[in-house]
């Protein structure tokens, strides 16, 4: 089989409704949280978590995610399971089904490894005596695939059934089919166990599960073998999936992207949201990772300490300044001022050097004059004697 950890669809991925296997979906487990107790279904937006063998919810578990040559993956102790990935927005799934899944069992032969379930007297798949095996649960035994399976080895599984026939997958290819005409129920759906006992054993690592409602052809067995996750994440067209999960993988950690945030109107708790994780940080404080991806409390915030409240704007009079002072927000203008008629911006007309301002021209602003000349015609030299205009004198 490929190798696909790097091809695994980021956490808050949706799947492309457009894509032929999304056609039929019922649920699609990816186990991409890579830490923490809560996880996402990438179809409905449903979310689950830790359950005993008994299928009820327990806080005592702490999932071991593990990095595998095809991505993030669970590694169960044989005392738990994953669900309620469906809750209200189950799909029935009574005669017709399929489902696909990425699992390593240490010991193949030993116990029943329950792979998926959809609840009492519902779907049950198994890995039994080294074989994929389906069951109604608690009710009938519907056979099992025709290869045993090698100890601590990844196998992608698969089976169909129609009403009447069960068709084994196993890497892709057809595995053997078996007889039975079953109807069966849709409580949940869950993972790593079948919703009730027979849980997978210690140190099995699954990597995804999915469940359709239609039978799938053996080539959709091969292309899902083949490229697990080639319906997830088209942006234009896809079912948006619920951010939800404990922690991102140590490469991504402080990335926003991978924050665990679900509505909290899940909980019943209004229109706030809610981080997860080991850890439940106080209200205003801030919620950060620890080394093990855990959500904890991060602390209060730092407030300011500079003692500013407001900026203002002066200017010399020949401008004007509007907006001054800014105490929160808001823009600092300056404009030029208006001026009488005939005036010059020039220093002082006599004496030392001062700050230039706004005022008539003096004799004293004008060149020496050496020549008259009209309309571009010299009229006049002008040597040794004052010229007077209109009585003053032009040196």
């Amino acid at each position: 089989m490929p190798r696909l950890w790097t091809s695994k669809p980021p956490l808050g991925t949706g799947i492309n409704l457009a894509h032929p296997l999304a056609q039929g979906l019922v649920s699609a487990v990816p186990l991409n949280e890579a830490g923490g107790k809560f996880f996402t279904d990438a179809f409905t937006g449903g979310i689950a978590t830790t359950r005993d063998t008994a299928g009820s919810i327990t806080t005592a578990i702490n999932p071991a995610w593990v990095i595998t040559p095809y991505g993030w993956g669970i590694q169960f102790s044989g005392n738990w399971q994953i669900g309620n990935f469906l809750g209200s927005n189950a799909q029935p799934v009574t005669t017709r089904f399929s489902a696909a899944w990425l699992l390593l069992v240490p010991t193949p032969g030993s116990g029943a490894n329950g792979v998926i379930g959809t609840g009492a007297s519902g779907i049950e798949v198994r890995i039994n005596a080294s074989k994929i095996n389906l069951l109604k649960a608690t009710v009938a035994d519907m056979g099992s695939s025709a290869t045993s399976m090698s100890a601590s080895t990844y196998y992608s599984g698969g089976v169909s059934y129609d009403g009447a026939t069960a068709r084994y997958y196993l890497n892709g290819n057809p595995d053997g089919t078996s007889s039975s005409a079953q109807t069966f129920n849709t409580q949940s759906f869950s993972v790593g166990g079948p919703g009730t006992s027979e849980v997978l054993q210690n140190g099995s690592i699954l990597i995804y599960a999915y469940l359709w409602n239609r039978v799938l052809t053996p080539g959709e067995f091969q292309a899902i073998a083949a490229s697990p996750y080639s319906f997830f994440g088209n942006q234009a067209n896809r079912k948006r999936a619920a951010f939800v999960g404990g922690g991102p993988p140590a490469t991504q950690r402080g990335n926003i992207a991978y924050n665990q945030i679900r509505s909290a109107a899940r909980q019943g708790t209004g229109s706030k949201f809610q981080m997860f994780g080991t850890g439940t940080p106080t209200v205003g404080h801030l919620a950060v990772y620890d080394a093990n991806g855990n959500v904890v409390d991060g602390g209060a915030p730092s407030t300011g300490t500079g003692s500013v409240t407001s900026v203002g704007l002066s200017l010399p009079a020949e401008f004007t300044v509007t907006g001054s002072p800014v105490t929160t927000s808001g823009t600092l203008t300056a404009a030029k001022a208006t001026q009488s008629a005939n005036q010059v911006y020039a220093g002082p007309s006599s004496g030392g050097s001062a700050a230039p301002a706004f005022r008539a021209l003096a004799a004293a602003d004008l060149p020496a004059a050496s020549s008259i000349s009209v309309n571009g015609t010299l009229v006049a030299n002008v040597v040794n004697a004052p010229l007077l205009v209109n009585g003053i004198a032009i040196p």
